[in-house]
């Protein structure tokens, strides 16, 4: 029954909208732990256990309650006398029991601002140029696979089902989402197709909402005309674990695409990353961070890849003859 109770608090849209943002962004738990979370901070976004919070220089504000959760715990099973139980190789048998935690503080709870707890790619700034718009395309191919194909159609005819093909014209973002929905169709393997259409539309809300893309449109109209048409809770209970299991393995392949696709300073050395740093705050008229001793390079040499170095010598190598050859063309031909 307070299973049910939680279900029927989230049938309410904005309770459902919300629900989706939290998920995506506390991909670890379940959606038991996601609603228990919820029904305790009703406004939560981010949560982190204390060393987790520590490590970033985050600490609770005072008096601040810790969320609880349930946690998988070792337990060795003992017999009605309190004697170790074991197995016939002579192993102790331990079960699994789930006990709850208080262990979580959810980001209002700290002395962290929003901003510091919103991954690189979450931020606005990172969809707002060509060039990042580009890079994301280039990120989402990856994400696919090869399912992606950006070309002209002339009707709603696909070329193959398994395949995401986008019209050119819509802009942007509106491709992006178009991608991203069809990416997740293609995830869905839901039979029924009433549930399988909302769970694709609930997985799309919450990438969206997780990459800062405009979302606020949808509705989930089933949601009342679930609840009109007399559907229990229980009816409800499977497709939010499902889509929401499937939403987080989404967003666990996506995010390092993301990550490598937005962040210049992945594969970069650490004064490399020291460096761009300096020049970004020079480009904001901020001070730039001093270089440390261990940041400097014992070698001078480019920063490229070897192959790189090479494609470079060879250029120079080209560049080097042919002026060898013209200048020896030109004193035949003043000889002559």
């Amino acid at each position: 029954m307070e299973n049910e109770k939680e279900l029927l608090g989230i049938l309410e849209v904005s309770a459902f909208k919300h629900y989706l943002r939290f998920a995506a962004e506390n991909m670890r738990y379940s959606e038991v732990n996601l609603q228990r979370l919820l029904k305790q901070f009703p406004t939560a976004t981010k949560v982190l256990t204390l060393e987790e919070w520590q490590k970033l220089g985050v600490l609770p504000k005072k008096k601040s309650r810790a969320l609880e959760v349930l946690v998988p715990r070792k337990i060795v099973k003992r017999d009605a006398a309190h004697q170790l139980l074991t197995t016939e190789d002579g192993e102790r048998m331990i079960e699994t029991q789930f006990v709850l935690s208080p262990c979580l503080f959810d980001v209002s709870q700290t002395n962290a601002s929003n901003k510091e707890c919103i991954p690189l790619f979450n931020q606005p700034e990172c969809l707002g140029t060509p060039l990042r718009y580009a890079k994301l395309f280039v990120g989402l191919r990856v994400f696919s696979a090869g399912k992606v194909a950006i070309d002209f159609l002339k009707s709603e005819t696909l070329p193959d089902e398994k395949q995401v093909w986008v019209p050119q014209g819509l802009g942007a973002e509106a491709t992006i989402k178009k991608i991203l929905r069809d990416l997740v169709a293609l995830e869905v393997d839901t039979m029924n197709e009433e549930i399988r259409d909302f769970e694709v539309r609930a997985i799309s809300y919450a990438l969206f909402a997780h990459l800062k893309l405009s979302c606020e449109e949808e509705s989930f109209p089933e949601l009342a005309l679930w609840e009109k048409a007399g559907k229990t809770p229980s009816f409800f209970e499977f497709p939010l674990s499902h889509l929401t299991s499937l939403l987080q393995q989404i967003i666990q392949r996506l995010d390092p695409i993301l990550e490598a696709t937005f962040d210049p300073t992945v594969g970069k050395n650490p004064f490399e990353r020291r460096l761009m740093a300096v020049q970004k705050a020079r480009r904001r008229g901020q001070a730039p961070p001093s270089l440390e001793p261990s940041d400097v390079p014992t070698s001078f040499e480019p920063s490229e890849n070897a192959s790189v170095q090479a494609m470079n010598r060879r250029i120079k190598a080209g560049n080097a003859t042919r002026k060898a050859r013209s200048q020896v063309a030109m004193r035949k031909e003043s000889e002559q």
